[in-house]
């Protein structure tokens, strides 16, 4: 019989079930797909590890893998959660506000950033966090079994997330100055919202209430530093 997780979930839209060929694919992404980026960067520019992050880890590999984006109609918004999340993320927003480090970048190149890739990102990058989770989280129905790959599939989202902006958005999105309490609310956010975002997508059955929340994220980031990415695609 299969049991439920550690997050609960809408039954009638979870129809992933992960193998061992998941698992291995999960862990490659977490800790290997942050470095080959970093590689990338030094080499090439943000672009074409941007096709390799974007194309072929979060669009091909969880298509083929999942057989959906799994941007469905929501079967419900979850409002309690996906209010609460919002508010974490505007309190993120702010706290980012207040500490970033202005790239005053010319208006067309953030106007582009702002309108083509915070709503590609916003769109994208969780559906690879979402992927790393599933593998661990539905690769066994025993219980027990399936309470530790829950565990482990959180556990390794957030390894991911922090390697991959670490190692890769670190380089050369804007950054942020180091003034209290504000640094430290925009870091400890972090660990509630990337969770929530789980949570949100098995509540919901669907990935647009994240991207709802994802977006906010990024277009402030852009709006607040003036940020243009184009000078960053390449290097040569």
């Amino acid at each position: 019989m299969d049991l439920p997780g550690i997050i609960s979930f809408r039954v009638e839209r979870l129809k992933f079930k992960a193998n061992n060929l998941d698992l291995a694919l999960a862990l490659v992404a977490t800790f290997l797909l942050p470095v080959a980026c970093m590689l990338l960067l030094d080499w090439s520019g943000a672009l074409i590890p941007l096709i390799l992050y974007y194309g072929v880890f979060c669009f091909a590999l969880v298509y083929f893998r999942k057989g959906s984006l799994e941007y469905y109609r929501p079967m419900s918004w979850v409002l309690p959660l996906f209010l609460f999340l919002l508010l974490i993320q505007a309190l993120t927003q702010v706290a980012g506000a207040l500490t970033i480090i202005p790239s005053n970048d010319e208006l067309v190149g953030v106007l582009l950033t702002l309108l083509i890739w915070v709503p590609l990102n916003a769109f994208t990058e969780q559906l690879l966090w979402v992927y790393i989770f599933d593998s661990f989280e539905t690769r066994w129905t025993e219980r027990k079994k399936r309470l530790v790959g829950g565990v482990i599939g959180i556990l390794l989202t957030l390894v991911f997330v922090g390697m991959i902006h670490a190692l890769f958005w670190g380089s050369f999105l804007p950054s942020f100055e180091s003034v209290a309490p504000w640094s430290y609310i925009f870091f400890a956010t972090q660990f509630i919202i990337t969770p929530g975002y789980l949570f949100l997508y098995r509540r919901s059955g669907s990935m647009w209430p994240i991207f709802a929340i994802h977006i906010v994220a990024d277009a402030t980031l852009v709006i607040t530093a003036q940020y243009s990415i184009i000078p960053n695609l390449w290097t040569f």
